[in-house]
């Protein structure tokens, strides 16, 4: 994030949404983003599966600036009803499935 853009939301508060919030490269923006202020709106696939969210929840600030909200990336429209009032959307979420029958439908099709 350029200087400006960091400057202009921590100046107006307003969060920045990031999807595939339970994965390890989001985990870590999360930390990140909390550590320079930032409120943060995570996207997982459920956010009721406390034990894999333990670390995300156990973050400095994010008691106070993090919420976790439901958003399952095969639904048509997964993030519009999260994102109109952030200033940035960090998209990081991914299906991860071990097995596929059609690797483009089942993997890259919702991530994209």
């Amino acid at each position: 994030m350029d200087g400006g853009s960091e400057k202009r939301l921590q100046e107006q508060h307003l969060p920045g949404i990031l999807s595939g919030a339970s994965g390890f490269i989001a985990s870590h923006t999360i930390a990140r983003l909390l550590d320079d202020g930032f409120e943060v709106v995570g996207t997982v696939c459920d956010p009721n599966r406390a034990e894999s969210m333990t670390d995300i929840k156990a973050q400095p600030g994010a008691a106070e600036r993090l919420s976790l909200v439901a958003a399952d990336l095969n639904d048509a429209d997964p993030f519009s009803a999260y994102t109109g009032n952030v200033d940035c959307v960090l998209h990081m979420a991914s299906p991860f499935h071990i097995t596929v029958k059609d690797p483009q439908r089942d993997l890259v099709d919702p991530a994209v």
